[in-house]
């Protein structure tokens, strides 16, 4: 039949095609959550970067769709307070480790670099493992990097990239939350250490800490 061809932007394969802004045609389809795809399974993975081993080297992603990378904005611009924190803390802690460095005081060479959904401090001397402020992550070095330490079978970047999560999501609340819930942990638990801070009573350490880390529930 003659007339108008409605599916020539995306030669004749509307199935495994898309175009969502009229630009350029895109392979995946609806709603499979592969990449290119429009609509897919909005997975921790897919959102926030890496793969399904938790490499995360992305600072975020828009693989999760359209409205994937709309949540993911908002949580980033509702979390931006404890991100420009983490920001001027990490970068204390990366002059001094590079002049420690230098001096022969500080083993490590500080990195900063992007993985797990933040902006990592690598090498840093300000944490003793690892510490999270907003989308910002430190790490001490050593035993202490986002892939070689693992949690109960998960990689360290793993763990905290939940809680760059609960920092979306709870933006400038969540501070005050995360040190609620560990003193209640510690009185709780008699323990008053960080042992005591990562007791059950903690859900926001609980749940990252746990085989399948999520940012919320254990299993």
């Amino acid at each position: 039949m003659g007339g108008l061809n409605v599916y020539s932007y995306v030669e004749n394969n509307p199935v495994n095609l898309i175009d969502v802004l009229g630009l350029t045609k895109s392979a995946g389809e609806m709603g499979t959550g592969n990449p290119g795809s429009y609509g897919g399974e909005n997975t921790q993975e897919s959102m926030y970067g890496g793969n399904g081993l938790g490499t995360g080297n992305d600072w975020g992603s828009d693989s999760g769709g359209l409205l994937g990378t709309m949540v993911d904005v908002l949580g980033k611009l509702w979390n931006l307070p404890n991100t420009i924190i983490g920001l001027a803390y990490g970068t204390l802690g990366h002059i001094i480790g590079e002049v420690g460095n230098i001096l022969g005081l500080w083993d490590f060479e500080p990195e900063v670099t992007l993985g797990y959904n933040a902006i990592q401090f690598l090498n840093n001397p300000l944490t003793q493992t690892a510490t999270v402020f907003g989308n910002v992550t430190l790490y001490r070095g050593g035993y202490y990097t986002p892939e070689r330490r693992t949690i109960n079978g998960n990689r360290l970047g793993e763990e905290e990239m939940q809680h760059t999560i609960q920092g979306q999501i709870l933006g400038p609340l969540y501070f005050a939350a995360h040190v609620a819930y560990g003193l209640t942990g510690m009185i709780t638990s008699g323990n008053f250490n960080n042992a005591g801070w990562h007791s059950e009573a903690n859900i926001l350490e609980q749940a990252p800490h746990s085989n399948n880390p999520s940012p919320w529930g254990c299993e």
